[in-house]
Parts: C-alpha cells; structure tokens; sequence
C-alpha cells in the first residue's frame, strides 16, 4: 500500500506538469490565438501528458494482477478445502473418518 501512495504523489506531479501548461495556454489566451500557437501549446500537453499516461498504464496493470492473484488464492483455497470435504464424504462406510454433509457443514 505504501508503494501506491508513493506512485500517487509521482503522478500527482507528473499531472501538475500538464496542468502547469495548459493553465499557460488559458492564461494567455489572446497572444497564443493571436500568434496562431494553439497546435504548439497542444503538442506540449500532449507531451507534457505521454509520461504520466506511460507510468500510470504499467501501475495499474501491475495493481491488477496482484489483486487478481490475491482473489486467486482465496478461491483456491474453497476448492482444496471442498474438495478435501468431498473425499472425506466419499470414504467407505464404517471409516473412522467418513462424514455426512451435514456434519461437513457443521
């Protein structure tokens, strides 16, 4: 969770940069129209923007597959568990060990 928070401050920077340049172009708005500078200023945020999207792309893919391999193993862990029932349910009769599903559930 820590390495998240860290990221996020990265970002939160990373998008402060962007905004820093398009703030710039609003600001000055007359002399970027009058000197026919809009493309430049947007080439700029898209620039200014290419990093932040990059870094954040590959933290959320990384996120997710810890989080899917989290989920991953509590599900595993019902089926071994169920299926470890299921055995103990089928065991021949007059097995120490042989359960009823009732008592399976219990």
């Amino acid at each position: 969770m820590m390495q998240l928070a860290g990221t996020m401050k990265t970002m939160t920077r990373l998008y402060e940069q962007a905004g820093q340049v398009a703030a710039e172009a609003v600001e000055n708005m007359r002399t970027v129209s009058s000197l026919c500078i809009e493309r430049l200023f947007l080439k700029k945020y898209a620039a200014s923007l290419k990093r932040p999207s990059q870094k954040f792309k590959k933290q959320a893919h990384l996120t997710g597959i810890s989080m899917g391999l989290a989920e991953a193993v509590i599900f595993f862990t019902y089926a071994a568990v169920f299926t470890y029932g299921n055995y103990l349910m089928n065991l021949p009769e007059g097995h120490s060990g042989k359960l009823t599903f009732t008592q399976l559930m219990k």
